[in-house]
């Protein structure tokens, strides 16, 4: 039997004993960051890779 699909692990390369993964991990930043232009950085990385607003909820994997 295969395995459920996990997107954290499989898109954002976060494994399963790191889950639930807070918003600092979610954008690739050190727990409590809190200079704006370094999230604003992360935040826009993210979303190029096809995973911000506007993208299809169907496109994600999801019915």
């Amino acid at each position: 039997m295969s395995k459920p699909f996990d997107p954290y692990y499989r898109w954002l390369g976060i494994r399963p004993e790191e889950q639930p993964a807070d918003h600092y991990r979610l954008l690739g930043l050190a727990r409590f960051e809190d200079d704006v232009e370094v999230i604003r950085d992360a935040a826009e990385r993210q979303m190029s890779h096809g995973l911000g607003p506007g993208v299809p909820w169907r496109q994600l994997g999801h019915p």
